[in-house]
């Protein structure tokens, strides 16, 4: 049986063989077609380039202008929009329990605790602070790397 086996997989080695042989020969005949096609291709695809080119440009400079005037629209109204931001009156109290406190105050708190404990107050760029009323207490991170905790109450 093993004779068979190895008979069988030698012939379809030579047949993949025949065929392969077979396909490059065809291929070889083909080639000068297919060379004579993409030369006469390739001046065509260059003339739709050079034809292509100034109409992706405008578009562009198009986008650009289009671009550009909605900035200019937009930013009357974006400042405008910042100024009432800035002089409305916001306050958030947290209530718990019996107590309200004004998200001010507590940020004033660590502040002062930052201080009290050597910070330089004009130092402070960034002040972080993660209320826990079950915890009775406000942490906070100043500039990414001072930590603390201050009393809610």
């Amino acid at each position: 049986m093993s004779t068979d086996n190895n008979n069988s997989t030698q012939h379809w080695k030579d047949l993949a063989k025949e065929l392969t042989d077979m396909a490059d020969k065809a291929f070889d005949q083909m080639r000068p077609y297919l060379d004579k096609a993409v030369d006469s291709v390739e001046p065509i695809l260059k003339e739709a380039r050079t034809m292509a080119d100034p109409v992706i440009k405008g578009a562009k400079d198009m986008a650009d202008q289009v671009s550009k005037g909605a900035r200019d629209m937009a930013d009357p109204v974006l400042r405008e929009t910042r100024e009432q931001m800035r002089s409305s009156i916001q306050e958030i109290f947290i209530q718990y329990g019996d107590h309200e406190l004004r998200t001010e105050d507590i940020a004033a708190r660590c502040r002062e605790d930052y201080v009290l404990s050597g910070g330089d107050i004009t130092q402070i760029k960034d002040l972080r602070v993660y209320v826990k009323p079950e915890d009775d207490a406000a942490y906070y991170v100043i500039n990414g790397s001072r930590t603390g905790k201050v009393a809610l109450c």
